[in-house]
């Protein structure tokens, strides 16, 4: 494997930067000269980076064949548009070096947990539309994700990226206000139980995405707290974050993944 950092900062960024995990070519293995990517960004309410769904996050990737980067995005006081634009910068970047690191440029997937999950979704609203990026979005992998700034909000994440402008773009940064027939085919799973981020922000952008005839996989569990990442001892902060029923939510991706090819 090489690990390698890489550049995605722009003149407002504060510390930011990715880490890429590319499993290395084996030629004897048939079909992997090039591999699927994933880019990965962890929650923390647009205030700090969670460590437990970064790298581990990766190197789950990494056993089922796939390259992953992780993106640590500006936070609060880092205001919007700085984390968007870092995540065009990771973006571009994998477009200009898929020869280098042996990238399929046909399966770029964007990966978010709670507010990096409203990041890439955020992302997938305005990447070719703003940012005009020829590369495309092969699916978008969404963990109990921060969606709406209306009735279910999560006001701390749009307060902490927002700042001063929250009344202002509020709407322009609520996904499912946003969603056009342009987004791609898209995973997404939480948990009833959720107290932190509203398991409506998962159904309203499921609601919207059937409405655009976007094709959509949903996992709802009955039981789990918010932040539970993997559900397994790799990521658990405390006893509440280790849920075998939960785990399972990584085999019913790498299915849904086999699917779309």
């Amino acid at each position: 494997m090489r690990v390698i950092e890489i550049d995605v900062a722009n003149e407002n960024s504060l510390s930011s930067y990715a880490i890429g995990y590319f499993v290395t070519a084996d030629p004897k293995i048939m079909d992997y000269s090039r591999r699927p990517v994933v880019v990965i960004a962890p929650g923390g309410s647009y205030e700090k980076i969670s460590s437990k769904e970064g790298e581990p996050i990766a190197l789950k990737f990494n056993a089922i064949g796939y390259h992953a980067i992780v993106l640590h995005y500006s936070v609060f006081p880092a205001k919007y548009p700085t984390a968007l634009r870092e995540m065009d910068s990771l973006f571009e970047w994998v477009g200009a070096n898929a020869n280098a690191y042996s990238i399929d440029k046909r399966k770029v997937y964007l990966c978010g947990f709670s507010a990096g999950g409203h990041l890439v979704a955020n992302y997938a609203c305005d990447y070719q539309r703003l940012f005009l990026q020829p590369l495309k979005i092969k699916g978008l992998i969404l963990g109990y994700p921060v969606i709406s700034t209306n009735d279910h909000v999560h006001k701390r994440s749009f307060e902490n990226l927002l700042q001063d402008d929250y009344e202002l773009l509020r709407d322009c940064v609520s996904i499912e206000k946003n969603v056009t027939s342009n987004f791609p085919e898209t995973f997404i799973f939480g948990t009833y139980d959720d107290q932190t981020v509203p398991v409506n922000n998962t159904l309203i952008l499921a609601a919207r995405l059937l409405d655009n005839q976007v094709p959509v996989e949903t996992h709802i569990f009955k039981k789990g707290v918010h932040g539970l990442a993997l559900g397994t001892k790799v990521t658990r902060s405390s006893s509440r974050h280790l849920d075998v029923a939960f785990s399972v939510w990584f085999t019913l991706l790498e299915n849904w993944l086999n699917a779309i090819g």
